[in-house]
């Protein structure tokens, strides 16, 4: 799609778009529930991609690239990934208050770093974050029954949940959250001293070495 091209699907039902490998113009869903789905295993974006209705389904590994590079979601739009999502200097909106992004992946995925509004995990592929995550304030996130890893990065904002099957593990000195169900994986290297962050815990596991010790502790 080239930089002149506009594709605008207003339709209720669902369009593919395959064998376009990169977008320098728009594509937008900007009416109606439906889906745009791309196909390809890998598209590079330097244009604009966005939804203010209706949901993006990206089957391969996405790459917002370049200083004019946006990806967005307005309104009630939303996007799915099913493998990588890099931003590499372009612009993610994903943080809209009536948005919501799911990495759907039933292989490893990487997650991006950004703000979100509605944030979730699904599939059995392990979501590794690339950055920092921020959850947008009046939205949420949902690991479900996924195993998300933090990394070294943070994890912050309102309503963070997962479910019983799910797993969250963090690598960071101090990057751990509290998870009231599933499990929280302290896992950082045996180079590091990693601090527990107090609180009730369903499951808590320290794995892969590290030295651990508690934020804080109760003596009532």
């Amino acid at each position: 799609v080239t930089a002149s091209d506009i594709l605008d699907v207003t339709g209720t039902g669902g369009v593919t778009i395959a064998n376009v490998t990169s977008n320098a113009g728009t594509i937008q869903k900007t009416t109606s529930a439906g889906v745009i789905t791309f196909s390809q295993a890998a598209l590079t974006n330097a244009g604009t991609i966005t939804a203010s209705a209706g949901t993006l389904t990206f089957n391969g590994d996405v790459t917002n690239s370049g200083g004019s590079a946006v990806l967005s979601l307005t309104t009630t739009g939303s996007a799915n990934f099913a493998q990588d999502l890099v931003n590499s200097g372009g612009t993610l909106t994903l943080n809209n208050s009536g948005t919501t992004v799911n990495y759907t992946g039933t292989v490893a995925q990487s997650v991006a770093a950004a703000t979100y509004y509605t944030l979730a995990m699904s599939n059995a592929g392990v979501k590794t974050a690339a950055g920092n995550v921020t959850i947008e304030t009046g939205g949420s996130f949902n690991n479900g029954t996924a195993t998300t890893s933090m990394s070294t990065f943070t994890l912050s904002g309102p309503s963070l949940s997962q479910a019983s099957g799910g797993t969250m593990q963090f690598a960071g000195e101090t990057n751990g959250v509290v998870f009231s169900a599933g499990t929280v994986d302290y896992n950082g290297l045996n180079s590091i001293t990693q601090t527990i962050t107090a609180g009730t815990y369903a499951t808590l596991t320290l794995t892969n070495g590290s030295t651990c010790q508690l934020m804080s502790y109760d003596q009532d």
